[in-house]
C-alpha cells in the first residue's frame, strides 16, 4: 500500500507532471467538491491522516 497522498507523491515527479497537477487536476478536483484548491488540499491531508490512524 502506497503511503503517500497525491499532495506527497506529487513532490518527487518531474516538473511537468507537478504543474499540471497544480494547475489542472487540483482546481478541477477542488471545484467539483465546492472548495477551493487550498480547501482540497487540507481536506486531502486531513481525510489521508483520519485514514492512516484508523489502519494504524
Amino acid at each position: 500500500m502506497n503511503d503517500k497522498n497525491m499532495f506527497e507523491w506529487i513532490k518527487h515527479q518531474h516538473d511537468f507532471v507537478k504543474r499540471r497537477f497544480y494547475n489542472i487536476l487540483v482546481p478541477m478536483m477542488a471545484e467539483r467538491n465546492g472548495m477551493t484548491p487550498k480547501e482540497y488540499e487540507a481536506y486531502v491531508y486531513s481525510h489521508y491522516e483520519n485514514n492512516v490512524k484508523e489502519i494504524g
